[in-house]
C-alpha cells in the first residue's frame, strides 16, 4: 500500500464532511486552492443562510491538527475528522464539529497552534483509551444546523 500524504487525508476528510452537509438538508460547496481558511461554504437552501467551514484530517499516525484561527466569527466552524484506520473502508472516521468562537479556548497558552486528539476528547489524555463520545464536539453538528436554521 503506498504512503499516505497529508492532502489525500484532508482531501477525504472534506469530502466526508460535505456528504454529511448533504445529508442533513444543506447545500455545501468545496472551495479549490492550496492556502485556504475556508474549505466548505454551505448554504441552507431554505432560508439562503451561509456559514463556512474549515475542515482538517487527522489519521492514527498523524499527530495532531495544525489550526489558524484567523475567522473567529458565529458562522465559521472547524470539522475535525479523525481516521482510525484510513484504508478500512467498514471504518467511520470520528468527527468534531468546533464552532471558530470556541476554538481559540482550546487554544490558549499555546505557542503553537495545534489541538490534539486529548484536546477535543476532553476526558482522556491516552491516545489508546480514547473516547470520542465524552466530548462535547463528538458529532456535535447541533450548533452548525442551529445556525444555519435561525433566520
Amino acid at each position: 500500500m503506498r504512503k499516505l500524504d497529508s492532502q489525500n487525508i484532508n482531501l477525504a476528510a472534506e469530502f466526508f464532511v460535505v456528504s454529511q452537509l448533504y445529508r442533513r438538508g444543506f447545500l455545501p460547496l468545496v472551495t479549490l486552492g492550496h492556502t485556504k481558511q475556508i474549505d466548505i461554504v454551505v448554504e441552507n437552501p431554505e432560508n439562503g443562510k451561509i456559514a463556512t467551514v474549515d475542515v482538517k484530517g487527522l489519521t492514527r499516525d498523524g499527530g495532531n491538527w495544525l489550526i489558524n484561527p484567523k475567522r473567529e466569527k458565529p458562522e465559521h466552524f472547524f470539522v475535525l475528522v479523525y481516521f482510525d484506520r484510513f484504508s478500512d473502508t467498514e471504518s467511520m472516521p470520528k468527527v468534531f464539529v468546533v464552532p471558530s468562537m470556541e476554538m481559540e479556548n482550546m487554544l490558549k497558552g499555546r505557542s503553537l497552534r495545534y489541538v490534539t486528539l486529548s484536546q477535543v476528547n476532553e476526558k482522556s489524555k491516552n491516545h489508546d483509551a480514547w473516547k470520542p463520545s465524552e466530548s462535547k464536539h463528538h458529532d456535535a453538528w447541533k450548533p452548525l444546523d442551529e445556525f444555519l436554521k435561525t433566520a
